[in-house]
């Protein structure tokens, strides 16, 4: 039965019980709901009961891998799981994006940012970020609804850098394009990100600057 690959409003949402498998997370109701039930779900956090912040890319992981097509749209541009002609297939590598808005770059190696996504806590470092980055920030959100995993590191894992780059610059690969800090807006913070990764990374790995303004065309394009 087709009809029963399309999901409802109510897919969208996740149970409450901490003790629940994957597939009762995200299959949790087989009725429609009300607008205002809707409504009422998404704004809650779930911090009245002391619920996790594990996002639900993690919890889409715990699928088999011809499962997690379930969770894409032709808005979850981030999320490497779709189906084509029939076949779940895995388009690209999963997105890890690290928002350049902090004084520092937290953990390099990604099992310490795993470990403390899947603790349920949320970072620190979210308490620190910069002023005046309210640009950056402002994709955050829509990243993470696209399939994105967003992180307060610049770790081993991360494969986009969301950073403020000069106009006309949306989109630049570290590993071939960027040799100084003209690319950036302010040139002495893109300075000082170059050389952290010069020093910490190799530049076998690929990492891609991005702007917000990328960001947010994504969904039109």
């Amino acid at each position: 039965n087709r009809t029963l690959l399309i999901p409802g409003p109510q897919h969208y949402l996740a149970r409450l019980q901490r003790d629940s498998s994957v597939e009762e997370e995200i299959f949790c109701l087989d009725r429609l709901i009300s607008k205002n039930e809707m409504q009422r779900a998404l704004l809650d956090d779930g911090s009245a009961i002391g619920l996790s912040t594990i996002p639900w890319q993690y919890n889409g992981l715990e699928l088999s891998e011809d499962e997690r097509w379930v969770l894409s749209s032709k808005h979850t541009h981030f999320w490497p799981y779709h189906v084509e002609g029939g076949n779940a297939l895995q388009f690209h590598d999963m997105v890890v994006l690290y928002p350049d808005v902090f004084s520092d770059y937290g953990f390099s190696r990604e099992t310490e940012a795993t470990e403390e996504i899947l603790s349920g806590a949320e970072s620190s470092r979210w308490a620190n970020v910069l002023p005046n980055s309210d640009e950056i920030m402002s994709a955050l959100l829509l990243a993470k609804a696209m399939g994105g995993l967003v992180t307060p590191h610049l770790h081993s894992g991360v494969s986009l850098i969301l950073c403020l780059l000069k106009p006309g610059m949306d989109e630049i690969t570290y590993e071939e394009s960027v040799t100084s800090s003209d690319v950036f807006q302010d040139p002495e913070r893109g300075q000082r990100l170059l050389h952290h990764l010069e020093h910490t990374f190799t530049r076998k790995k690929t990492i891609k600057f991005i702007s917000a303004d990328l960001v947010h065309s994504i969904p039109t394009i």
